[in-house]
């Protein structure tokens, strides 16, 4: 259980730290805005009368709270396929596996807001 545990903090750190560094890459004049016009596609995607694509622009980078709660929904299937490829999934019932996918998700989240510098709010041009 302590190598679970271990792992699981690894996991929390690893993820907010890629959401870190693709959080900046995507900011005006950075790696992923100059080579594929983020900021522009998200530009587009926040003016558009779609509410889809506004949730869509949201995201991929428009919104940090949108970004960190997304984000954690795809690493949580990463994290919990890699604990359970090792062999160290401790879970047997479906309702720990919810409480358990309720909590990493939260933390994982609400650490992510943390690490982005809790800027709920980005204002547009």
């Amino acid at each position: 259980m302590l190598i679970f545990i271990l792992y699981t903090l690894i996991f929390w750190f690893a993820g907010n730290c890629i959401l870190r560094i693709f959080h900046f890459a995507i900011q005006p004049e950075q790696a992923l805005d100059m080579i594929f016009g983020w900021q522009r596609m998200l530009n587009n995607l926040y003016e558009s009368n779609n509410k889809a694509l506004n949730l869509l622009g949201k995201a991929l980078g428009d919104c940090q709270m949108c970004m960190s709660f997304w984000f954690m929904i795809l690493w949580y299937w990463a994290y919990f396929f890699t604990i359970r490829s090792l062999g160290l999934w401790p879970f047997d019932g479906i309702l720990t596996n919810i409480i358990w996918y309720i909590a990493f998700h939260s933390i994982g989240t609400v650490a992510g807001l943390f690490i982005l510098g809790i800027k709920l709010k980005k204002k547009r041009k």
